[in-house]
């Protein structure tokens, strides 16, 4: 029973993980994507 219980919890613990890392991971790739296509476009070059 103690051991169903641990089961339990870890794999609570580990969807948590997974939708915190799956949510944040997006998000930073939408803000790499972003920066890229700026810095692609010449949004980012100060000579211009």
């Amino acid at each position: 029973m103690k051991l169903m219980k641990f089961m339990l919890a870890k794999q609570r613990k580990s969807q948590a993980a997974m939708e915190f890392l799956m949510t944040y991971g997006w998000a930073i790739l939408v803000v790499l994507a972003a920066i890229a296509a700026l810095a692609y476009f010449g949004v980012l070059s100060p000579e211009k």
